[in-house]
């Protein structure tokens, strides 16, 4: 759920839908060849690179604290620092106290609780051309940590 917490909450900003449109990716984007020539652009990839089990003495915690890093790409490194600005100003600092409605994958409507994200490092990076042409990737990448209630186990 936690990865569609993250893209909803960058989705629902009107400055990253305008510069990405639907091009927000979980783990990797699709090859490039598979998606149409008008469809192509900036883009958002949103990977999960950890996250322990908060607990307490009796139980797990209702928080998660799970860390995610998203990169932002674009065809020049200005473009993907800016988009990447975009990121920023939705998520870092996010909270407190804002409840976001996220689909489970039940398809059910679930509040989520997110009391806080918090930009952990950033950084950019240029890709080499993968398909013989001399068109450079240029990526700017940034871990961040959601801060956000979770369903806890219960026992009887």
């Amino acid at each position: 759920m936690s990865y569609r917490l993250l893209g909803k909450m960058l989705y629902d900003s009107a400055a990253v839908k305008n510069r990405v449109s639907t091009r927000i990716y979980f783990e990797h984007a699709p090859e490039l060849r598979s998606i149409p020539v008008d469809q192509r652009g900036d883009c958002l990839i949103i990977r999960k690179l950890g996250s322990s089990p908060e607990t307490h003495l009796t139980n797990e915690c209702d928080m998660a604290a799970p860390m995610y890093q998203i990169d932002s790409y674009s065809t020049s490194p200005t473009k993907a620092e800016s988009l990447h600005g975009l990121v920023r100003n939705r998520l870092s600092g996010f909270g407190p106290d804002t409840i976001t409605d996220v689909l489970d994958d039940e398809g059910e409507l679930s509040d989520v609780f997110v009391s806080s994200v918090v930009m952990m490092r950033n950084n950019g990076y240029v890709e080499e051309p993968r398909d013989g042409s001399d068109k450079w990737t240029h990526r700017y990448t940034a871990d961040y940590q959601v801060f956000h209630s979770q369903s806890v186990p219960t026992h009887v």
